[in-house]
C-alpha cells in the first residue's frame, strides 16, 4: 500500500510479442465501485510487454478492465489482481506508527495540561483577591477589615 507498483501485460499472438497492441485498447483498474483509466507503455526491454505505474492507496482486491481492440480481436475482459496487502508483512526495519506516536503524546501531554489549567485557576483566584484588597485600598479604606463576633 502506497508503494510504486507496475501493472504489467504481455500481449502476445501465436506465441509472438506483438508492437503497439495497446493502441486501440483501453484500460481500467477499479477499486471497491471506483475506476481509473490507466495509460500503458512499451517496455524498453521486451517485446510485447506494455507497462502502468500505480501507487495502491488502500487494501483489497483491484481489478482491470479492458476494452477495445487488438489487431483483429476483439477485447472485452476483467482480469482480478493480485490482492494489496499490508506492508507490514515485507517492510524492514519496521517503522514506528506515527499514529501510535501522535497517540503517546496526547496521554503525556493530558496531565500536564490539566496541571497547567488548574495553576492558571489559582493564579486567576489570587489576581481577582488582591484587585479586591486594591480597590478596597483606593476607595479609601487603608486598614485591612477585621471582624469579630461576640458570643
Amino acid at each position: 500500500m502506497n508503494i510504486l507498483n507496475n501493472i504489467v501485460v504481455y500481449v502476445f499472438e501465436n506465441e509472438s510479442p506483438l508492437r503497439n497492441a495497446m493502441k486501440d485498447l483501453s484500460v481500467n483498474i477499479s477499486y471497491g465501485g471506483m475506476s481509473k483509466e490507466l495509460s500503458f507503455v512499451p517496455s524498453e526491454e521486451s517485446l510485447g510487454l506494455y507497462l502502468a505505474h500505480i501507487i495502491p492507496s488502500k487494501l483489497g482486491s483491484y481489478s482491470l478492465t479492458l476494452k477495445g481492440n487488438i489487431n483483429t480481436q476483439n477485447i472485452d475482459n476483467d482480469i482480478p489482481l493480485e490482492d494489496i496487502e499490508d506492508t507490514k508483512n515485507i517492510t524492514f526495519p519496521i517503522i514506528a506508527n506515527d499514529s501510535g506516536k501522535r497517540d503517546n503524546i496526547g496521554k503525556q501531554l493530558s496531565p500536564i495540561i490539566k496541571k497547567l489549567a488548574n495553576q492558571i485557576d489559582e493564579l486567576k483566584k489570587e489576581m481577582n483577591s488582591t484587585k479586591e484588597l486594591i480597590q478596597s485600598m483606593k476607595d479609601g479604606d487603608a486598614s485591612p477589615k477585621v471582624s469579630a463576633r461576640k458570643n
